[in-house]
């Protein structure tokens, strides 16, 4: 049977319906992922081919540098084809206003096949650090009112380059989704005098249906209201409303979990197209009682249709509780 479920933190509603006869494994891609090479020519992200790149903002040293290997370990550049400028303000129209922000990428590795999924602990460590370390940096920055921290991987997932990389964008103004959140978080506390997130992962750990594996610092849990089959969240156990404000060891344990993550979807669904965003508000005191980040995975195993189009909620073919048995059993 057929049920509606609603997600607190997004106030958005998924209607879950098993009775399409989707199992879990139904979802693995039939096709194997195409191998890449350690280095690609042509690839301007790969070294050697600095001057495909408009520029080079910042680099991390290489974890183990060595005479035949690259001096940096991940890249901060300038996205060519950037969707938002800090240095353009458009004529605004009737019905419009300028809008502001800067576009920028993240080289993961100088390795053109070294996925997140198949990085090593110190490796995805280093990623985290540099989504940090620049965050911090656009934080500060008087213009920026949001920054959106995101991974697309695939052809599905929006992935223009096979070298992976990850991309971070500021605006001058708060989205409507992170002003959604948040407005729905006061509203909660307001209520309840806790924090939405921390209750919501209370009751996942309570339930364990939907856990799928945690550590020290991270919970990983596919939420009750998942929109697309497997959809994973990634929330850290201790209440921090901005994602600049984790310490180096919460940093560590974030990398950890994410990868192992990301392995149980590529392992247990061959590799599928997914993207990954970091839900986060600047400028809110680290310990604002109702705001929580947390990073949500969103494989994309499905393609909206007419209806979700029409009605502006999700169909999901696989139940949430299935989902997060199956990626327990995933083995990494």
């Amino acid at each position: 049977m057929s049920e509606v479920r609603r997600n607190p933190l997004t106030g958005r509603s998924t209607i879950i319906a098993p009775a399409r006869g989707k199992r879990p494994d139904d979802f693995r891609r039939r096709i194997a992922a195409a191998a890449a090479n350690r280095f690609e020519k042509n690839c301007p992200f790969c070294p050697g081919n600095e001057s495909l790149l408009p520029a080079v903002i910042a680099e991390t040293p290489a974890l183990n540098p060595g005479p035949d290997a690259p001096p940096w370990q991940t890249r901060l550049v300038p996205n060519k084809f950037a969707a938002l400028r800090p240095d353009v303000e458009p004529q605004a129209s009737e019905g419009s206003a300028p809008i502001i922000g800067r576009h920028e990428v993240i080289i993961e590795t100088p390795r053109h096949d070294r996925h997140m999924a198949a990085m090593t602990a110190s490796e995805a460590a280093a990623v985290i650090e540099s989504y940090l370390r620049r965050y911090r940096e656009l934080s500060a920055m008087p213009e920026t009112r949001a920054i959106v921290v995101f991974r697309n991987h695939g052809v599905a997932g929006g992935a223009s380059l096979k070298h992976p990389h990850s991309q971070i964008v500021t605006v001058d103004q708060v989205p409507p989704g992170q002003r959604r959140r948040e407005m729905l978080a006061r509203r909660h506390f307001e209520d309840k005098q806790s924090c939405l997130l921390c209750d919501m992962m209370k009751r996942e750990a309570a339930d364990g249906r939907r856990m799928v594996t945690e550590n020290q610092g991270f919970a990983a849990f596919v939420p009750f209201a998942a929109e697309v089959p497997f959809e994973t969240w990634i929330a850290p156990r201790r209440h921090r409303a901005d994602f600049g404000d984790i310490a180096a060891a919460e940093g560590a344990d974030l990398a950890s979990l994410l990868v192992e993550s990301l392995r149980r979807l590529g392992v247990g669904l061959n590799d599928p197209d997914y993207n990954y965003v970091i839900g986060s508000s600047i400028g809110a005191d680290t310990a604002t009682a109702h705001l929580h980040w947390f990073l949500r995975i969103v494989p994309r195993l499905t393609v909206q249709a007419g209806f979700e189009v029409g009605a502006g909620m999700s169909i999901n073919p696989s139940r949430p509780e299935n989902d997060a048995a199956y990626l327990r059993r995933v083995v990494v």
